[in-house]
């Protein structure tokens, strides 16, 4: 999931959302991965360098992006 660190200098990074590892910082993006005129990361730059950066193990070809990742309904 990514998230947004505030008050630190690498502002962006992704978070495991599930299972045993959830809450780990997975990794916190460099600064040339921000937005350069609003708040958010490069789409471009998240493909460019997914392996790179994000998950070594997984093609960015079998990533999905889901807006709002729902809140399960037991921590309701």
């Amino acid at each position: 999931m990514l998230v947004e660190f505030p008050g630190s200098d690498r502002k962006y990074g992704f978070v495991v959302s599930t299972g045993y590892k959830a809450g780990l910082i997975l990794v916190m993006l460099p600064q040339e991965a921000e937005l350069e005129h609003s708040a958010g990361v490069s789409r471009q730059w998240v493909i460019d360098n997914w392996n790179k950066w994000i998950y070594e193990t997984c093609s960015v070809d079998d990533v999905y992006v889901d807006k709002n990742y729902p809140v399960p309904a037991s921590l309701i």
